[in-house]
């Protein structure tokens, strides 16, 4: 199936980029640190400050106001299936893409799903909406960390009434939309989404994840024109 509203989102964030102005050891899942202001009433996983892997830290909040929606949005006017390379997605495992739909591109293996795709809301919106879940908002959260990820920041979540337990990550891109990153678990025989729960999946599953979502923002940065090629010698 084409993945037309994929397409014409990440088109459509260029566009509006270009009107925006600028502005280790993964420890046990419990914590007795006290949540930050953005947490609210969710119960902290890991510590701040926390290294869960090189180059993925855990901060105790996202400043808003250091967020931009200057650079275009990355990857735009493709397909998800086929513009993220194998080694991209390679820590879920031996996966396939199944399925290029609206929201981006879906694969499968033997016990995990993977999910990646676009988000029309920039950062700061991503930001605000989670902190309102944390509060007692519609959708409660069974977890919630937030990230620093090679110098982006990202948003760890699952939410309280997805019986999969899915663990997603809100990527932080600096442009007018986001990326997600979702993994979680399977039926080998259907495909479809399996019961989990939240201990577990922090332990197992989100660690692949964060991974993922790292490889995901490395792989952004390589196909982003660098300083050679918008200072010195621009295209035309």
């Amino acid at each position: 199936m084409p993945c037309k509203r994929f397409t014409a989102l990440v088109t459509a964030a260029s566009i509006l980029a270009s009107c925006t102005a600028p502005p280790a050891t993964v420890p046990s899942p419990t914590s007795s640190s006290p949540p930050s202001a953005q947490l609210g009433t969710v119960a902290p996983a890991y510590p701040v400050g926390t290294d869960l892997a090189p180059g993925i830290e855990v901060i105790e909040a996202i400043p808003v106001t250091e967020l931009s929606t200057a650079k275009p949005f990355p990857l735009a006017g493709t397909d998800a299936c086929t513009s993220i390379p194998a080694k991209v997605v390679n820590p879920a495992g031996t996966v396939t893409p199944v399925s290029s739909d609206e929201f981006g591109c879906v694969w499968q293996g033997p016990d995990l799903g993977l999910d990646i795709g676009a988000e029309p809301e920039p950062m700061a919106k991503e930001v605000e909406a989670h902190v309102a879940m944390a509060n007692g908002g519609s959708d409660p959260l069974a977890h919630l960390t937030w990230l620093r990820v090679d110098g982006h920041y990202a948003i760890e979540r699952i939410l309280e009434f997805d019986p999969a337990k899915s663990c997603r990550l809100t990527l932080d891109v600096s442009s007018p939309a986001t990326f997600h990153v979702m993994l979680y678990p399977i039926d080998p025989a259907s495909g479809e989404p399996t019961k989990s729960d939240t201990r577990t999946s922090v332990r197992d599953v989100c660690p692949a994840a964060r991974q993922i979502a790292k490889n995901l923002l490395n792989h952004i940065e390589d196909q982003r024109p660098g300083w050679w090629e918008t200072v010195i010698h621009p295209t035309e």
